[in-house]
């Protein structure tokens, strides 16, 4: 039987880290190419004209592969770190452990019953436990097991995860600019400008448009994809592996070592 060890579960997490990197290259590839343009549109409410933000160009499908790539591999390497644990207590895998992820206390018994934390030793079941989605009442949006257990759903059942571009309207500051996120709009600038109000009234108009790539589904929609993933991958690694690394006899070379 092969000694416990938590390298395939960091590697994973490596994994994760690179296939990130790649993200931010293409997004920003994609924002060189003006993927939008900065209009003007009247408020229904105020009957003054308010900037807005067109998109000209989708998104390319490479970014949701990739978003589904990452997802997957932090998914796994939870997995993985529930097959780890029962070598590490001396006993044998089967092919039903997995790391649950429970929105009630019920369904952390359902999943416990079918075997997913056989072998588990008791105090890594506890920390598990106590990482459950039901147990901080946030089990919804708030919580990062939660968010990438469903896009991790989605991505594997049922399509491809979706993305779409979104503006962000900042009046009166300077713009977001450069950065290694997504929060580099190279096509924005500064939009001041006067336009006719319905009055007839010249009125100057100044704001700051930054465009996001935002999920456009499930429990993150609307959330900014890049800062999103960033942080899953942060709590996996930093949050949740690292409550585990006590019941290996040696920590693997890589640990520590890999920044998102």
């Amino acid at each position: 039987m092969a000694a416990a060890s938590l390298y395939s579960v960091e590697t994973k997490i490596i994994w994760a880290g690179k296939h990130f990197q790649r993200l931010e290259a293409e997004a920003q590839r994609y924002f060189q190419n003006n993927p939008g343009e900065v209009v003007m549109e009247q408020d229904l409410q105020t009957n003054r004209p308010v900037p807005s933000f067109r998109s000209k160009t989708p998104i390319p499908p490479e970014i949701s592969l990739i978003v589904g790539d990452i997802v997957q591999n932090l998914r796994s390497s939870l997995d993985y770190l529930v097959r780890e644990l029962v070598l590490a207590a001396n006993n044998q895998p089967t092919d039903k452990e997995m790391f649950p992820i429970c929105d009630s206390p019920k369904g952390f018994k359902d999943a416990v019953r079918r075997g997913q934390l056989a072998g588990v030793p008791g105090d890594a079941e506890a920390i598990i436990k106590s990482l459950q989605p039901y147990r901080d009442g946030q089990a919804g949006k708030a919580n990062k097991l939660a968010i990438l257990n469903e896009l991790s759903n989605i991505n594997k059942h049922r399509r491809v995860l979706l993305t779409e571009l979104r503006p962000y309207n900042i009046p009166g500051t300077p713009m977001m600019r450069g950065g290694a996120t997504f929060l580099n709009p190279a096509m924005f600038a500064d939009f001041d400008a006067q336009v006719a109000v319905t009055t007839g009234e010249k009125v100057d108009v100044k704001a700051d448009l930054v465009a996001f790539i935002t999920f456009d589904e499930g429990f993150v929609r609307g959330l900014e994809v890049s800062t999103t993933l960033g942080e899953l991958l942060r709590y996996v690694r930093l949050d949740v592996i690292s409550q585990f690394v006590r019941f290996f006899k040696k920590r693997s070379l890589t640990a520590g070592t890999h920044q998102r």
